[in-house]
């Protein structure tokens, strides 16, 4: 699986008003509604700090998951498992 990186002024914006962007039928949130069986991301409710954070928080913690196994709690994802 490739990992795509999203602009972060569109992600933090994805964070704070989900319903919104897809509200606007914004490309990507569309894609992703679509991706996910038309399931939407919940809005959190969280404040500018906490979605800076949060996304900060994803960015960092994003790079450490990408270099280890993709097995979590033993489970390895369904495209691995025969």
């Amino acid at each position: 699986m490739q990992l795509r990186r999203r602009d972060r002024a569109w992600l933090e914006r994805w964070v704070k008003v989900p319903d919104q962007v897809l509200a606007e039928k914004d490309p990507l949130a569309m894609e992703l509604y679509e991706k996910y069986d038309q399931l939407a991301m919940p809005k959190l409710e969280l404040n500018d700090i906490d979605v800076r954070d949060l996304v900060e928080f994803m960015q960092r913690d994003g790079r450490l998951l990408a270099s280890v196994p993709k097995v979590i709690f033993g489970v390895e994802p369904a495209s691995s498992q025969q």
